[in-house]
This record gives C-alpha cells, sequence and structure tokens, in this order.
C-alpha cells in the first residue's frame, strides 16, 4: 500500500510536526490518529549563538613614593589592550610598581568568570627565648587575588562588566612580639584585605580604568589602579 508523509517543520519554537499516514481506518483504530491528525514531536532547542568575551585585567598597586608624574602616567587615557600592557611595563621599570598581578580570559556573553591567584605566605607569629637560643613560631596565611567577573556585551561596539575583585597580601606591621633586652625588637606582618566591586563600561577592543582605591592610613598617592581591556568576539 501506497503511503505518504509529510513533515514540516516549523521554525517559531523550533516545533516539528509529522502528518500521519493515509490509509483506511478499521476498527482496531478506536483512540488512534486519524488521516491528517498532527503528531508533535519533542525537540531540544537550541541557543542562539552568543559572543565570547575576552577580558584583560591588571591590578597594579602603586609605590608609596609615587611622583605627579608618574601618577599622571598612570591615570592617563587608554586605547586598548596593547597600550595598557606598554603603561604597566613603562610604570614597573620607573619603579612606580609595588604589586601586580595580570588576568586574561573568555567566557562566553552573559556568564560568569572566576579566576583566583595565591600562596601561603610565612608570617612570623611567635618568638621563644631559651638557653640553646631563639626559636621562631610561623605561621602560614593564605593571600592572593579573586576576581570574579560577567560580561554583557549588550552590542559589538560595547561591553558592560560586573566584576568584584578580592585581594589580601601581607605587610609589615609594628606590633612587637619579641623586646629582646639587646638588639632590636621582632615583629610581625599583618594581612590586608581589599575588596573592589564595580559595574564598568568599556569599548569592544578598548580599555578603561575600572577602579582606583587607596587606603586614608597610607599616604595619599599610595592607590591600588584596576585596568580593564575588554573585547566581544564573534
Amino acid at each position: 500500500m501506497c503511503r505518504t508523509l509529510l513533515l514540516l517543520l516549523t521554525i517559531t519554537g523550533f516545533a516539528v510536526v509529522a502528518l500521519a499516514p493515509s490509509r483506511a481506518a478499521t476498527d482496531s483504530d478506536a483512540g488512534a490518529l486519524a488521516p491528517g491528525d498532527p503528531i508533535e514531536l519533542q525537540t531540544e532547542q537550541v541557543a542562539p549563538n552568543r559572543a565570547i568575551i575576552q577580558l584583560n585585567v591588571w591590578m597594579v598597586s602603586l609605590s608609596e613614593d609615587v611622583d605627579d608624574k608618574l601618577l599622571e602616567l598612570a591615570h592617563g587615557p587608554l586605547t586598548g589592550r596593547e597600550s595598557t600592557a606598554a603603561r604597566v611595563k613603562e610604570l614597573q621599570e620607573k619603579g612606580a610598581v609595588k604589586r601586580m598581578r595580570h588576568f586574561m580570559a573568555s567566557t562566553l556573553d552573559g556568564e560568569e568568570l572566576s579566576m583566583q591567584f595565591g600562596k601561603r605566605a610565612p608570617r612570623v607569629v611567635g618568638v621563644n627565648i631559651t638557653k640553646f637560643g631563639k626559636a621562631q613560631t610561623i605561621q602560614f596565611d593564605n593571600v592572593g587575588t579573586i576576581l570574579r567577573a560577567i560580561p554583557k556585551a549588550s552590542d559589538q561596539s560595547r561591553v558592560s562588566v560586573k566584576m568584584l575583585l578580592e585581594s589580601s597580601h601581607l605587610e609589615p606591621s609594628n606590633v612587637v612580639i619579641n623586646h629582646p633586652t639587646e638588639g632590636e625588637p621582632t615583629t610581625t606582618s599583618q594581612t590586608v584585605q581589599c575588596e573592589y566591586e564595580a559595574t564598568v563600561a568599556c569599548p569592544s577592543g578598548g580599555a578603561v580604568i575600572a577602579l582606583v582605591a587607596g587606603d586614608e592610613s597610607d599616604d595619599e598617592q599610595s592607590q591600588t589602579i584596576v585596568y580593564l581591556a575588554a573585547m566581544a568576539l564573534d
């Protein structure tokens, strides 16, 4: 018996509809599909293509003795990833950088990106003096940087990035843990923790200064600058 099968694909909703084969109905076909009745088939929807967002983030902590000329260089306008990398390198060569961390990664439009860089840094927390000499008690603290970012490409010309930076490091402190009768006292280090959060708009293929932060207890020229370069790829 000749049968005909018509397959109809509808674009909207990605639904697939097929028509039942034409044939004579019998008593055993009670409740079965009649000729021409649609048959609905389950299909998996395919998400539309999303742009790939490439991010470069530089977290630069400037030295306390940076002069006004170097500060002007650090805060100048940016044109893209290459110009930002060149600026950071110039600041390093001129001795203006105390610490620098660079992150580079890609993610899909609207998807969260998370990166972590850290280490276990030793810190003296105690000193014991005995007849055999001096013994120090060492504690290892977890320090480093965590970057979380959610980029969103409104179009091919602009990328907005919601970013969160958490950073910690050890610095000398004035806390004395041993004051001998002779010689210099022993001080311990302190853990400094910073958290930065912002939403930044950046031209695709360009770069901006995303964040500038400082500590009121430090010199007014002691700053941490976060540079951001972003690009939306097809």
